[in-house]
């Protein structure tokens, strides 16, 4: 099929042909994005869907775009994490704001990429007092507690956090197969679009 020369052919309804082949395509790069990432990164589907936005083209505007929204990473909890609960028992504490901390021994560990698990020595896993449970570890900074006359001190832990869905789609490899799935899509569902509303015009293309 020659495109160009159908799509000259269709008029003003050329621009409504290309923004619904164009759209397919980014619907399409969504697809692939909640299919490639959890490939790679031990993530779900669904999460990587939540993240991803898609601006569609306009038959006035020919532009269109799938956002990753960025923002800081997914909690490292959501990965694999070894020991998977905080262990309330021999060795375990509870901190002064209620939450309750795993002995330090062995650290945890977390699987953020497929087969690539690393373990940080200084993280514990905890419970909030929400019920949250997350990979944290201790800060340097110190929260006072108490009274004036009595005032205690304690380390604040931080929830320790993975790549964000962006980030993961700046993999390489994530990145060139949802461009090469752009692309197939677009070829294929432009030439199908030319030839539905051309049908509807009653216009025979070549």
């Amino acid at each position: 099929m020659d495109v160009f020369k159908n799509l000259q052919l269709l008029g003003n309804r050329a621009a409504v042909v290309v923004s619904r082949a164009g759209n397919r395509s980014l619907q399409g790069a969504k697809t692939d994005a909640a299919k490639f990432i959890p490939q790679n990164y031990n993530v779900k589907a669904v999460a990587v869907r939540k993240h991803i936005k898609i601006k569609k083209m306009k038959a006035s505007f020919l532009t269109g775009d799938a956002i990753f929204k960025h923002g800081e990473g997914l909690p490292l909890i959501l990965f694999k994490p070894k020991p998977k609960t905080p262990s309330i028992g021999p060795g375990s504490r509870k901190l002064p704001d209620g939450q309750w901390r795993a002995p330090l021994r062995g650290g945890a560990s977390a699987e953020v990429k497929k087969g690539g698990r690393k373990k940080i020595k200084t993280a514990f896993i905890f419970k909030a007092k929400s019920g949250h449970i997350g990979v944290a570890t201790k800060s340097d900074r110190k929260k006072s507690g108490g009274t004036s006359d009595n005032r205690s001190f304690h380390y604040i832990i931080e929830q320790r956090y993975g790549p964000s869905i962006s980030q993961m789609v700046e993999n390489i490899i994530i990145m060139r197969e949802i461009k090469v799935g752009m692309e197939r899509r677009y070829k294929k569902e432009l030439p199908r679009q030319i030839r539905h509303e051309a049908r509807k015009l009653g216009i025979k293309i070549n």
